[in-house]
């Protein structure tokens, strides 16, 4: 397989605009409450109970989604209303009515109405910008949710969606520029249970398409950046780490060729980072069939086959050590104190961004006006419910005027990501032995 890193990104930025790569996949079943059942008791994930109050983008539909900490997504969505499904939606009965699997995946997007404006000066042929919410009422403690759309929406059809193609969707009120720089999954994990299959991202979807050189062309006119390509397959880079895998039939016995004969272009397959893949193999095992696992340990890959995941192949490979070591240095608790692990990391960012004001050893006064940072006081004062923990995010995101104290935050033009300027405070109070009171 070739190589090709010659492409500009820029297209793939007018494509996406500051967005973050595969938003959501959706699996439809026949019975989701079974479905649910399964996929978290056998396949290890942890999807909740459907919630019945949600707004589905398609009417007459129910379903449960799960987030990981890539902001990646993985949804069961199956009929709750046949006649609406039937009327409004007839590509879900009729596809429910033979199988069960991916039929549509969505790409984030910063701005729908940029993205469905490419896609046209490209040649493509759209719907026009379908919107909607979540939720009925406003979302309390949400300021910027006024009860307007929360979400659009744009597809290249969205009576008859082509499976092989991506919707793409604009979340209101969310800046992905902010986070386009700053993005770092592997820091938010603390936020998100461990799931017992040891997912933690969603790296890849595997699409079969019908005519691979044809399918080549209409996702680098797109936008896509190609990254390797051969004669059977296409590799697309979408956002950091994620990719999208297009394969052609190959042999007619190949299980291309079956999937492509049976049910068309579509998705085959979803590719899974894991925590450690042997512990991900050992507990899949325990769960499922011999024959439903296969283990390619030349690729370092994992599979769950399509016929024991209702109708999608799940794919699993070891994320990178550089990852599993960034995600080490993050996973503190606030009522904790940092690890020796996170706590050398942090100290080596203070001795290289502060300790040439605020002194090596934090006494402060290595330069004019810059306090010392052990003081067991002065930290507390940052912690009272009026001033609280943002007094000191903000003092180092955005400087203090009239002093030497510049802006630290990548934001303003500085070294450091939100995620870096959380953990030296966090440094800071341990210590100085003040804790966390807000």
């Amino acid at each position: 397989m070739k190589e090709n890193n010659s492409d500009s990104l820029s297209q793939s930025s007018q494509l996406m605009g500051a967005g973050i790569g595969i938003i959501s996949t959706t699996i439809l079943v026949k019975n989701l409450d079974s479905a649910l059942k399964y996929y978290n008791d056998v396949l290890g994930f942890k999807l909740p109970v459907a919630d019945t109050s949600a707004i589905p983008m398609y009417e007459g539909t129910i379903s449960s989604y799960t987030n990981f900490p890539d902001w990646s997504s993985l949804e069961l969505l199956a009929i709750k209303d046949s006649a609406i499904v039937a009327q409004k939606n007839s590509f879900i009965s009729s596809f429910l009515h033979q199988y069960e699997g991916v039929r549509w995946y969505t790409l984030s997007t910063s701005s729908a109405d940029t993205t469905m404006k490419w896609l046209q000066s490209r040649g493509f042929k759209t719907d026009t910008i379908v919107s909607g919410r979540n939720s009925k009422k406003p979302v309390k403690g949400w300021q910027w949710d006024d009860g307007a759309a929360q979400w659009h929406d744009i597809s290249f059809n969205h009576k008859f969606p082509p499976a092989q193609f991506p919707d793409f969707i604009e979340f209101a009120g969310t800046s992905l520029y902010e986070y386009k720089d700053e993005w770092r999954p592997y820091a938010g994990r603390k936020y998100y249970d461990s799931l017992n299959n040891g997912v933690v991202a969603m790296s890849s979807l595997q699409i079969v398409v019908n005519d691979i050189n044809a399918a080549r062309i209409e996702f680098k006119k797109m936008g896509f950046q190609e990254m390797q390509s051969s004669d059977s397959s296409v590799r697309f880079k979408i956002a950091h780490d994620q990719y999208l895998h297009l394969t052609g039939s190959g042999s007619p016995e190949s299980d291309a060729a079956k999937f492509l004969k049976l049910r068309g272009e579509g998705v085959f397959a979803i590719g899974f980072e894991v925590k450690n893949l042997q512990n991900t193999y050992d507990f899949l095992k325990k769960k499922l069939n011999s024959k439903a696992l296969v283990m390619d340990s030349a690729a370092k890959k994992l599979s769950v086959l399509k016929e024991y995941a209702l109708g999608v192949q799940l794919q699993f490979v070891q994320e990178s050590k550089q990852n599993s070591a960034m995600a080490a240095i993050y996973n503190y608790k606030d009522d904790k104190k940092l690890d020796s692990v996170s706590a050398k990391y942090t100290q080596n960012l203070y001795l290289k961004y502060c300790a040439l004001c605020h002194g090596n050893n934090r006494e402060g006064y290595a330069a004019d006006n810059a306090p010392s940072l052990k003081s067991k006081a002065l930290l507390a004062v940052t912690q009272t419910p009026r001033s609280a923990y943002n007094y000191l995010v903000h003092t180092i995101s955005y400087g203090r005027t009239g002093t030497a104290m510049a802006p630290y935050s990548k934001s303003q033009g500085g070294p450091l990501d939100i995620d870096q300027i959380d953990l030296i405070i966090k440094w800071l109070y341990d210590e100085s032995g003040v804790k966390k009171t807000c």
